[in-house]
């Protein structure tokens, strides 16, 4: 059995002993004190707590678009060739002209608006050196004029011409290739290049970023074919051209022959009678003016019979032959070979 502790009063603590009284430690004053021997322990400073980092918190796209609430457009235009977008709009009671190019920069000019008669005229409130306006028309263009007169029109959004998707470049056949839907197509499909088979009648040109050809007429502007690929010297696909229009008679004893097409023929070769088409048994003639042998639209040419041969170099003879039929060949501008015969009752 274990003994019982003694009874008594607490005991104090220990203390420990730093120094008694005042005295000199090697030389030093000392000033001494009686502390309780308790466990030492080492003060951590308390850091003040940092205060706290605002975080930005996401622009709403309102907000973004706050600036522009207040705009209220007048029109909206693209000049797809050059590559930029103008726009008009006005704010705070101000008109302004915004541009906005391919590369991403932009530009803002304050305009004054004028009306006059025949319809509004927005100037640069900045007036430049050439006296530029601007006027909208009835389709809502935009038209660009100068003191000269008129420099250009600027298709509005709302008249740009969309192209079907998949694109088929047969959807442009019966199109005009003029300004500014040439423009459009040159945007979209990259520059042409005029290829072989182009004349003074048909233009085929092969258009890179689109992979395709077309056969436009130069008078009409009008897209007669177009097919995918790069197609020298292709087809007109116009069936106005699968024949020659002629007409012929005889005049103080020489033939006349007449281009009645609307384009130019091509290495002109006249034959009479012939037993058939390409036989090479009648009188041929072979027409040399003009370069390739062309005769263009509404002219004629005369020749004497005896200037027609055979091929042994004998010439057609109006006193022992009758002229009965008369063949033309001409190339059309597809430069495909065509013919129409010509027949003499007498």
């Amino acid at each position: 059995m274990e003994p019982l502790p003694e009874l008594g009063p607490p005991k104090p603590p220990p203390y420990k002993k730093i120094a008694i009284g005042v005295g000199v430690v090697f030389g030093v004053l000392v000033l001494g004190s009686l502390l309780p021997d308790t466990p030492r322990t080492t003060s951590v400073p308390i850091q003040p707590k940092p205060p706290p980092v605002a975080v930005a918190e996401p622009t709403p796209p309102a907000a973004i678009e706050q600036s522009k609430i207040s705009r209220e457009l007048i029109g909206n235009w693209i000049d797809a060739l050059i590559g930029y977008s103008t726009t008009f709009f006005s704010q705070d009671g101000k008109v302004f002209m915004e541009t906005k190019f391919r590369d991403g920069s932009s530009d803002v000019k304050e305009m004054i608006l004028k009306t006059f008669l025949e319809g509004n005229r927005y100037e640069e409130k900045e007036k430049s050196e050439t006296g530029d306006y601007y006027t909208i028309d009835k389709e809502g263009n935009l038209l660009t004029w100068d003191r000269e007169g008129f420099i250009s029109k600027t298709l509005a959004l709302k008249n740009i011409p969309s192209f079907p998707e998949p694109f088929k470049p047969e959807s442009l056949i019966g199109t005009k290739y003029t300004r500014p839907y040439s423009d459009w197509v040159m945007a979209e499909f990259g520059n042409p290049e005029t290829l072989k088979g182009t004349n003074g009648s048909l233009w085929i040109a092969y258009f890179p970023k689109g992979d395709f050809t077309i056969v436009t007429n130069k008078e009409s502007d009008n897209v007669l074919n177009a097919a995918t690929g790069k197609r020298p010297r292709m087809d007109s696909g116009d069936d106005t051209l699968d024949n020659l229009a002629a007409k012929a008679y005889i005049k103080d004893g020489k033939i006349v022959v007449v281009n009645e097409n609307t384009f130019r023929w091509r290495h002109l070769k006249l034959v009479l009678n012939d037993t058939g088409i390409f036989t090479q048994k009648g009188y041929t003639y072979t027409w040399k003016g003009l370069g390739f042998g062309q005769l263009a639209p509404g002219k004629s040419i005369s020749i004497a019979p005896s200037q027609f041969t055979k091929t042994d170099g004998t010439r057609f003879n109006t006193n022992t032959t009758k002229i009965l039929k008369l063949d033309i060949y001409a190339e059309n501008p597809d430069e495909h070979l065509r013919i129409i015969t010509m027949v003499w009752s007498n």
